[in-house]
């Protein structure tokens, strides 16, 4: 994902958590997406709604 932030060497922040939760739940969106072949606008379409 390109993703380039340090990891604190103190531990996970809030912020840090909220922020892999977020990841974690696009990451299961696109898996879905791509397992039942829908294109990028079906998804937007989807999102935006």
């Amino acid at each position: 994902l390109g993703i380039t932030e340090p990891i604190s060497l103190a531990g996970s922040s809030e912020i840090d958590i909220t922020k892999t939760q977020e990841l974690e739940k696009l990451s299961k969106v696109a898996q879905g997406i791509t397992s039942r072949g829908e294109g990028a606008e079906s998804w937007a379409c989807k999102d935006a709604v």
